[in-house]
């Protein structure tokens, strides 16, 4: 997962988007996810699960 966010991270609109989901109230995350890698996590799982 960490090696697919490095190569997201070249891609500002994507990277973006990415953590525009993570931080959204679908997650309700006690605090702002600041970190690529941990918000990629996070919106895997949550759409894999579906």
């Amino acid at each position: 997962m960490e090696e697919l966010a490095d190569v997201i991270a070249y891609e500002p609109a994507i990277a973006a988007s990415i953590f525009k989901i993570a931080n959204s109230a679908m997650f309700s995350m006690p605090r702002k996810i600041d970190c690529l890698s941990k918000a990629f996590t996070l919106c895997c799982f949550a759409f894999s699960r579906d």
